[in-house]
């Protein structure tokens, strides 16, 4: 094999590695949009009690979730 033929197989195989990270795991990692959330009413972070539709007479809400403590 030429020193070519090895650059170009390797070119195409960065190619290949890039395309199946960004097409196939980043995409699988994204979240998408699935619809609109269930009522709720959770405590804040004073212990007051919130319901969902307190946040949206706000403005748009974003719900997010820690998993486990800091």
């Amino acid at each position: 094999m030429t020193r070519r033929r090895v650059a170009v197989g390797l070119v195409a195989l960065l190619l290949l590695v890039w395309a199946y990270d960004y097409f196939w795991l980043t995409r699988a990692r994204t979240p998408t949009h699935l619809g609109t959330a269930p009522a709720f009413d959770l405590p804040d972070q004073s212990g007051n009690r919130v319901t969902l539709d307190q946040l949206l007479a706000e403005g748009p809400a974003l719900v997010v979730f820690y998993r486990g403590y800091w």
